[in-house]
């Protein structure tokens, strides 16, 4: 099986460049189920970026202030929004399509 303990890891202070209503950062760590499972469901999606929590202070100082103190995780920012544990299918959608690659077919009259 898969892990992602060694996973994607961009710096906080690039990540927070990429923030905005269609790119997502998710905020993760090692070791973390739920995290891993987002990993695998998302793939390499072009509009998520991950950030290990453990490799930055930066993105932990920001993961503890986003949840009251707590290192929870995953925690996603999609511009001023966080979503804490989101499902694949919830970050898709706030994201605001379904897959990447999957590119709307215009109607057709």
């Amino acid at each position: 099986m898969w892990s992602g303990r060694r996973g994607r890891h961009t710096s906080w202070a690039r990540a927070q460049e990429l923030l905005g209503s269609g790119h997502a950062v998710v905020l993760w760590k090692p070791g973390c189920f739920y995290c891993e499972r987002l990993m695998l469901q998302i793939g390499k999606d072009a509009r998520v970026t991950w950030v290990n929590v453990w490799r930055d202070d930066a993105a932990q100082t920001r993961v503890r202030a986003l949840n009251g103190g707590d290192e929870l995780t995953p925690t996603v920012l999609i511009g001023e929004e966080a979503l804490r544990n989101p499902s694949a299918r919830e970050l898709r959608n706030r994201l605001g399509s379904a897959e990447p690659g999957r590119a709307e077919r215009p109607a057709q009259s």
